[in-house]
């Protein structure tokens, strides 16, 4: 059962048309029907709105499943870190695409884990991508699922970032140079290559800077 059919569930449960809900999430009913015959998705926001108004927590209409910080996480010292579907519709420019795409995967952390692997960053502010493809081995293999601080907007160091490009997720290694940004693939077989900043700007956007790796390989 799918995130949206749970909602209709509590929908009949709790005896509310999609209509009443759809004017508690201030949404109009054609976006609230289009979420409900899968054409398209809430933003992460709006899953957390839904949650609110149906009473229930983000993990059970993610997943089905109760967690037992269901009520208050963050009141017991716990966050919650959601993994946008990048294969959504967006804005490739948008920096804040990541908080208007939907979410289709959410860990939920205790506050010394976030000190541990993202540093002293806001725990709002964090979020999480899958890698793509080989550029960034052996840094990063295809598959694994990294952790990038949203707040970071702007090419300040040399690190690895997460940034658009047309409607395409890059993540790269980015070395600031003067008035150019080299722009680094780990893995060899890919050549790297200088864009003048403000042409670095003009067409991308940096979505946020990799603070860790969330990896999950068999033994």
């Amino acid at each position: 059962m799918g995130m949206m059919q749970r909602v209709e569930e509590l929908l009949k449960r709790k005896d509310r048309s999609q209509a009443s809900l759809a004017r508690e999430l201030n949404t109009n009913p054609q976006t609230f029907s289009a979420w409900m015959t899968g054409r398209n998705q809430p933003s992460i926001p709006m899953v957390l709105k839904i949650c609110e108004a149906l009473d229930v927590s983000p993990t059970w209409l993610l997943t089905g499943r109760d967690d037992q910080f269901q009520r208050s996480p963050e009141a017991e010292g716990f966050v919650r870190i959601y993994q946008a579907d990048t294969d959504a519709p967006a804005d490739p420019m948008k920096q804040s695409m990541l908080k208007e795409t939907p979410a289709v995967k959410m860990m939920q952390v205790n506050n010394r884990w976030v000190q541990r692997y993202a540093g002293s960053g806001d725990e709002r502010s964090l979020a999480i991508l899958s890698v793509h493809g080989d550029s960034m081995e052996p840094t990063l293999k295809d598959g694994d699922s990294v952790l990038i601080n949203t707040m970071v907007t702007d090419v300040f160091t040399d690190s690895i970032y997460a940034f658009t490009r047309n409607r395409d997720i890059f993540i790269k290694r980015l070395q600031r140079i003067g008035d150019d940004v080299r722009v680094i693939s780990d893995n060899p077989r890919y050549e790297t290559y200088t864009v003048d900043y403000d042409q670095f700007e003009h067409r991308h956007a940096i979505l946020g800077r990799l603070v860790s790796v969330i990896t999950a390989r068999p033994l």
